[in-house]
Parts: structure tokens; sequence; C-alpha cells
């Protein structure tokens, strides 16, 4: 199978690799965004659960992180039904 994507490739004239080099690499970029907004997403919800973790080993109420959770963050904080 590589071999016959490789003599594709080979035969291509330049132009038309850059063709297709060009959607290739926006697609490519595209998810490496993706991957890193989805990475990024995790270490806060890693950073805020151990946050939460902390508190509650200090004895505070649910209240209480809520308060805290809310005042630190740029946005009010949605109560769940799972969370503190």
């Amino acid at each position: 199978m590589f071999d016959a994507i490789a003599q594709l490739i080979s035969r291509m004239e330049p132009e038309a690799f850059m063709g297709l080099l060009i959607p290739l690499s926006a697609v490519a970029g595209t998810m490496i965004v993706g991957i890193v907004v989805l990475v990024l997403k995790h270490l806060r919800f890693l950073r805020e659960s151990a946050l939460k973790q902390e508190m509650l080993a200090r004895g505070m109420s649910a209240d209480d992180i809520v308060q805290v959770l809310s005042a630190k963050s740029s946005r009010p904080l949605e109560r769940c039904p799972n969370s503190i």
C-alpha cells in the first residue's frame, strides 16, 4: 500500500503535489489545535478537582467552595448534580 502511494506521489507534478499539501496541512493544523484545546481543558479540570479536594480536606463547606471557585473564575460557576 505504501509503495503504491509512493509511486503515485513520484509521478505527480510539483504543482499538483503543492495543491494537495496545502489542504492537508490545513487539516493537520486544525487537528493539532483541537488536540491542544482538549488537553488544556483536561488540565484545567484536573487543577480544579485538586483544588476542590484540598478545600474539602481543610473542612470547607460546599457553599464556601462554590464561592471560592466562582471568585477565581472569569465566568460564574454552574452547579451540576455531580459537582460540589
